[in-house]
């Protein structure tokens, strides 16, 4: 048992789960736990049957409980519980049948949410982990904020994906100013302590099979996909294309770009 809570897929889900707590009541309490339900339930079976079609071996899903759990934070709640388990579908299948070496090329969670958005018209909703900003610095937003960081552990330490961390929030910083041609003090805090480009920076921007582990190769990484979102969040595009969410795209796109290269 201890030597399964030092994998860290298992402390990656653990500390999901945590975040997924701090988020109760931003959600009715039917909803809340039908989402956490359907995805997790949905993602784990999906997983185990899928590949033992494709290689005939059961084994313990611990990355796919990972993928369930962001699954539940990012989709849209309102969906249907069908549409929600489509989702879970997809992220599972693109992890198992496309890939290259024997390794997925896209991040899965990434894929099942950007896909199912195109085919259910819906937007990548974020509903916990955007909650978390306060403008009062207080020990409830502390403790939040506490457990929204609780994956820099995994990513940037134990998966040593911290260049890739840094690149990005850099370049997104950076681009920010660029494009809204002032810089204060506060804007450059509102986009530190950003919940949402929190969590995607250390959760989904690091997973260790989708993106580079060679120190150069994460810091061009990380920037790409700065770069990338602020193409596809830019008006003329935004305005004219249904994108379920600039961020998963840009990433699903640098997965695509940076999959010989890792």
């Amino acid at each position: 048992m201890m030597r399964r809570l030092k994998i860290p897929k298992v402390q990656l889900s653990l500390v999901l789960i945590a975040i997924f707590l701090s988020s109760l009541g931003q959600l009715p309490l039917e909803q809340y736990i039908r989402v956490l339900t359907v995805s997790c339930v949905s993602t784990i079976l999906f997983d185990l049957l899928i590949s033992y079609v494709r290689v005939r071996k059961l084994f313990i899903p611990h990355a796919a409980m990972a993928t369930g759990m962001i699954i539940a934070l990012l989709v849209d709640p309102t969906l249907a519980w069908y549409k929600i388990a489509s989702i879970a579908f997809i992220a599972m299948a693109i992890k198992n049948f496309i890939r290259i070496n024997n390794k997925h090329i896209f991040n899965p969670a990434a894929s099942g949410l950007l896909i199912g958005g195109y085919i259910f018209g819906a937007h990548v909703a974020w509903w916990g982990t955007s909650f978390q900003y306060s403008g009062n610095l207080n020990v409830q937003t502390l403790i939040l904020y506490i457990i929204l960081l609780s994956p820099l552990y995994i990513s940037a330490y134990r998966m040593r994906r911290h260049f890739t961390i840094v690149a990005f929030f850099i370049a997104y910083i950076l681009l920010t100013f660029v494009t809204s041609g002032s810089f204060s003090p506060n804007m450059f805090l509102t986009t530190l302590l950003n919940p949402t480009i929190i969590f995607f920076s250390i959760v989904m921007l690091p997973e260790p099979i989708t993106s580079p582990s060679e120190r150069n190769k994460q810091l061009i990484f990380g920037a790409v996909v700065a770069i990338i979102s602020f193409i596809l969040a830019a008006n003329i595009i935004a305005e004219n294309i249904f994108i379920p969410d600039p961020l998963i795209a840009s990433l699903l796109l640098s997965n695509l770009i940076f999959f010989k290269y890792k």
